[in-house]
């Protein structure tokens, strides 16, 4: 029961740290704003957080029905009526996400407003200059095209190497400190 709740709530993590972002674009300069703007155009960046948007939305289509499953042993249900119900409400839950998110989230908006001002943080406009002149060498558009597979493959081969010593290590601890609550009094 505890691994698809970690799982999730690694994937909302991931999300969340990569939505995450306070500094205003407004205080970037013109020039500079310009490279940057350039540069995300180039390595198409909201295509890639609507990518990321899209994997989180796949872990959770394979997650989900295990832990409503969970939830659901309560219901009476057992066997293929339990896995029937938690499929059903899987996809009522997915169809419902996808319905919402572009009305919250606009991830164009949102990458840019993190990349301007990550950008301006930790680039020069020089600096700038070379990123843009590397991505737009075949082997830069390789880097483009070949990132969020990357990243892809990097969070799913994470997730079986960290995972289960994550999962064992918070059954760990749960034990522990379930074994410190006083008893029920009878």
């Amino acid at each position: 029961m505890l691994k698809p709740i970690i799982k999730l709530a690694g994937i909302t993590l991931l999300i969340a740290s990569t939505w995450a972002g306070s500094a205003s674009a407004q205080t970037v300069s013109s020039p500079k704003r310009a490279l940057i703007k350039e540069l995300l155009e180039l390595t198409r960046a909201g295509d890639s957080a609507n990518a990321i948007l899209n994997q989180s939305l796949a872990q959770m289509e394979v997650e989900l029905p295990k832990l409503l499953s969970g939830f659901l042993e309560d219901s009476g249900l057992e066997g293929e009526a339990l896995q029937k119900q938690a499929n059903a409400t899987v996809l009522r839950i997915i169809q419902r996400y996808q319905e919402r998110v572009p009305k919250v989230l606009d991830m164009k908006q949102i990458t840019e407003q993190i990349s301007y001002s990550l950008y301006d943080k930790f680039y020069t406009e020089a600096e700038l200059k070379d990123v843009i002149a590397f991505y737009k060498t075949s082997t830069g558009q390789k880097v483009i095209a070949t990132t969020p597979k990357l990243m892809s493959e990097s969070i799913r081969l994470s997730n079986q190497l960290v995972l289960p010593k994550v999962t064992t290590l918070i059954q760990e601890i749960v034990k522990e400190e379930i074994g410190k609550l006083p008893e029920k009094s009878k």
